[in-house]
């Protein structure tokens, strides 16, 4: 085997083996954000719903799987009609 060729094997594990730990570090750290996340829209869910905005549906574990928006809101209609009558 050429040593060029030996260089080029040598150069594409070490980048696999950065890649890979890059991957590893970001996959984590896209994981706790991911549970932050999940527990301030829980919070936030939680809060919207004890104040009657809305209706939260909930699995048997307690995991929000749909939202019912709640909507108040009334109708008033007023009308005038005038009207002159001309003869031609």
């Amino acid at each position: 085997m050429s040593e060029a060729l030996q260089n080029q094997i040598a150069t594409g594990i070490i980048t696999a083996l950065v890649g890979w730990i890059f991957f590893c570090l970001t996959s984590k750290d896209l994981r706790t954000n991911l549970k932050r996340l999940e527990k301030q829209n829980d919070i936030m869910l939680s809060a919207m719903e004890e104040a009657g905005l809305v209706d939260v549906n909930r699995d048997a574990r307690g995991k929000v799987i749909g939202i019912i928006k709640k909507l108040k809101g009334s109708v008033k209609a007023v009308s005038k009609i005038v009207a002159n009558p001309t003869v031609d």
